[in-house]
């Protein structure tokens, strides 16, 4: 999942705005990856989307998405139990109001061994 969160100069900080990503393989029945964004920064927010910084990637160059290359964040269905999904869902879990953030912005969703 590909959000754009950036490092601040000069600092080992990451300006993010979270997502909690969900997955379902008949849009009815959904299974949340773990995700705390009340924790004190990146080490914490394992399982949320928007804080995994995002690298250059060229499709022409690379094939097969290779996560370890191109960056983002990064969720494998066996973590939530969940053997395919068809359908990903990101809800935004910013806090009305919280400047300087305007929330969640998704850029791009890739896959990796997909059917």
């Amino acid at each position: 999942v590909f959000e754009n969160p950036f490092r601040i100069a000069g600092q080992a900080s990451v300006f993010a705005e979270l997502g909690e990503v969900s997955v379902s393989s008949d849009g009815e029945t959904w299974f949340d990856f773990p995700c705390d964004a009340d924790a004190a920064g990146p080490e914490g927010w394992g399982g949320c989307a928007g804080y995994g910084i995002v690298n250059t990637y060229d499709a022409e160059v690379m094939e097969p998405l290779d996560p370890a290359i191109t960056g983002g964040d990064h969720f494998d269905l066996a973590d939530v139990g969940v053997p395919d999904a068809r359908f990903i869902r990101v809800r935004d879990l910013s806090r009305e109001g919280e400047a300087p953030t305007a929330g969640f912005d998704l850029d791009a969703v890739g896959g990796v061994h997909l059917e």
